[in-house]
């Protein structure tokens, strides 16, 4: 896996995560001009140049730490949240969820992290996102049963300076990768946490739907064929489309555009690709 700078044309070109094995889920500082990600080499955050110059560490892990992943950049680029995992409590490192996690808030100019939310097993926290004015953020909550498995998924929203968090839908309802549209105020979120349930539901549809930060019904954005699967939503720069992974039982996982409005999907790549952002 890699982090590769993709044109309108959907044409791949410079990898910006050389000599990572494994870097994913991306997220472009608000002026464009670098890209911070994750890599399982190290369980570092890593940030780069939008040239591929200056690649370097921007937070490696603590003591009892086991990887530092999620990064996403406050709308004013002056901190980066991030979630924190300690070891697994399973026998496979690999396979086996961790044992605890937390959302944390990195400040760029005194490099000093501030917890705002944590879990521990059976529950996890996961995948912020920050409000467009910067002073919330939302992030996932996924639950396991006693086998490891997951058995449920939800999002909630927290505010940037701390304090209880405030759950927007039940557990049941797998919400999972939350995006917060910088334009309407809207939060898109996936399904795609039943994937790893304890019951197989992979020949389900996984839509993408669109709730309110305050709560209420959400509004399901999209309607696919039994089997297809819709993973990771990143609203655009603008907030008018929604970029994420079409998993189709014909093709391989590849990023499309979604109209959230229609719900008309569009190919953006044909190759295999998972957590695509549009450039701010």
């Amino acid at each position: 896996m890699g982090i590769y700078l993709v044109d309108a044309a959907g044409t791949v070109g410079l990898k910006l995560s050389k000599g990572q094995t494994s870097a994913r889920h991306p997220d472009w500082s608000p002026d464009g001009k670098t890209v911070a990600f994750d890599s399982d080499d190290d369980g570092a955050l890593w940030v780069v140049n939008v040239d591929g110059s200056n690649p370097h560490q921007l937070l490696t892990c603590d003591k009892g730490c086991y990887a530092l992943a999620h990064p996403a950049f406050s709308p004013d680029g002056t901190r980066v949240a991030y979630v924190r995992y300690e070891p697994t409590t399973g026998s496979d490192p690999n396979t086996s969820p961790p044992a605890a996690s937390s959302i944390r808030v990195l400040d760029l100019a005194t490099m000093q992290s501030t917890q705002l939310a944590e879990a521990k097993q059976p529950l996890l926290v996961d995948v912020p996102r920050w409000s467009p004015d910067g002073t919330q953020l939302v992030f996932a909550i996924d639950q396991f049963g006693k086998d490891l498995g997951e058995t449920g998924s939800t999002i909630a929203v927290v505010d940037a300076l701390g304090g209880p968090a405030k759950r927007l839908l039940p557990l049941s309802s797998w919400a999972y990768a939350p995006d917060w549209n910088r334009t309407t105020g809207a939060i898109v979120y996936s399904v795609e946490e039943k994937d790893y349930s304890t019951i197989p539901q992979s020949d389900q549809a996984y839509d993408l739907w669109s709730i309110a930060p305050t709560g209420g019904t959400p509004t399901q954005l999209t309607h696919l064929p039994a089997g297809s699967h819709l993973v990771y939503p990143s609203w655009s720069p603008d907030g008018s489309v929604v970029v994420a992974s079409l998993d189709a039982p014909t093709s391989p996982r590849a990023a499309v555009l979604v109209d959230p409005a229609t719900g008309a999907i569009t190919p953006l790549l044909t190759i295999n690709s998972l957590h695509a952002h549009l450039r701010p």
